[in-house]
């Protein structure tokens, strides 16, 4: 069975929320803060997903939390990603990830966010197929039902133009 592609992540690099890389990522965080009101986090059901500009949605997947035991559940993949991944992970969890190396790295980027309880914007280079070198811009923004454990994550992407590895 062909899972699509794997990508290889190289490394990652923490940007500012506070000047993002692009128009599109901007309003994604504004969104998210219009979302919160005063609290540290907006609801799930404070999310109106056409907040996201309409270009990103493709790129865009949300991300339940369940706890004890601890399990990813994506409620929405974006047909973007489908593309990208060869596979649509809507109503899946990270568990039906054909990667485990992908899988490992995602889920240790979810539990950075539960963690930190805030929105973060990072920059990622990875090789894809025929050695090309990629790079994508990844917002990750949390959701809270109480405003203390985050219980969902709407993530954005952004990819870059590539070029060939050397």
């Amino acid at each position: 069975m062909d899972w699509g592609v794997q990508l290889v992540t190289l490394h990652t690099r923490d940007l500012s929320l506070d000047e993002p890389p692009s128009v599109y990522l901007s309003q994604a965080i504004e969104a998210w803060h219009g979302w919160r009101h005063e609290r540290a986090m907006p609801a799930w059901t404070d999310v109106n997903l056409l907040d996201i500009p309409h270009p990103s949605l493709k790129m865009t997947l949300v991300l339940d939390i369940h706890y004890d035991p601890l399990k990813f559940h994506y409620r929405f993949w974006g047909t973007g990603l489908t593309r990208i991944h060869g596979l649509d992970l809507t109503g899946k969890t990270t568990n039906e990830l054909p990667w485990p190396d992908f899988r490992a790295l995602t889920e240790q980027a979810y539990r950075r966010v539960m963690q930190d309880r805030s929105p973060w914007l990072y920059v990622g280079e990875y090789i894809k197929p025929y050695d090309a070198v990629g790079e994508e811009y990844v917002l990750r923004l949390p959701l809270s039902n109480d405003g203390e454990r985050v219980d969902g994550i709407i993530s954005v992407v952004e990819q870059i133009d590539s070029t060939t590895a050397t």
